[in-house]
């Protein structure tokens, strides 16, 4: 089985984005006007299929049950398990101020060494994924805050060790911000979650808390005039 499987890495070295209130608001707008209706607009309906046009019976054809012949099966399904992982080394994504130049950020958030694992078992049904981050750094970039002594919001506190149990035989230390482990197996109809938190650091600053909640209420879509 680990022979014929197939293996699929993808790494991406780093990638950030900038991102404008007013093109967030246009994002979310977009996301809540069009995409999200059952009508997208962006095909006419006679080029969409209908549930009516299928023939019921042509789903037969991929039956391995209907390619019996004279000297047994035709052909032999084999399952193949499929692994998945994207490693991010960082990912980031800075909130921009609505000016003619965007050098001016408000708060840049980033996500350093993330891992997705994904484990398809199609003989078992199931379904096995791991998510882990190493850290999630998001630090205020405001003018007005540049002499501050506290400017990164978030950042996580690496090699804490866990002395739980009292002993120092049973200590550990935990350097990822995250990890989060699913597991769901259809047959069984079982679904299994593991989430582990390591020692994330918060930052409270009020001013520059009211301009993300301000950036974020573009993206809320006002109601209808009547």
């Amino acid at each position: 089985e680990e022979d014929r499987a197939i293996k699929v890495d993808v790494d991406v070295s780093e990638a950030s984005f900038l991102l404008t209130r007013t093109h967030y608001g246009q994002i979310m707008d977009t996301l809540e006007g069009n995409i999200s209706q059952e009508d997208s607009f962006l095909r006419d309906e006679n080029v969409l299929p209908r549930v009516n046009d299928f023939d019921v019976e042509s789903g037969d054809e991929d039956d391995p049950t209907s390619a019996i012949t004279h000297g047994g099966v035709d052909f032999i399904l084999l399952h193949r398990h499929i692994y998945v992982e994207f490693a991010i080394s960082k990912l980031g994504i800075d909130l921009c101020r609505e000016n003619d130049s965007t050098d001016e950020t408000l708060v840049s958030l980033a996500a350093v060494e993330a891992n997705i694992l994904l484990r398809l078992y199609p003989e078992q049904e199931k379904v096995w994924s791991k998510v882990t981050l190493h850290d999630l750094v998001c630090d205020d970039r405001r003018i007005e805050a540049l002499n501050r002594r506290f400017r990164r919001i978030i950042s996580c506190r690496h090699g804490v060790k866990d002395r739980s149990k009292g002993s120092a035989a049973s200590t550990k230390s935990f350097d990822d911000i995250f990890v989060c482990t699913y597991q769901k197996t259809n047959r069984d109809e079982v679904t299994d979650v593991n989430l582990m938190i390591g020692s994330p650091q918060f930052v409270l600053v009020p001013d520059c808390l009211v301009e993300i909640l301000e950036f974020l209420k573009a993206g809320i879509r006002p109601p209808p005039a009547a």
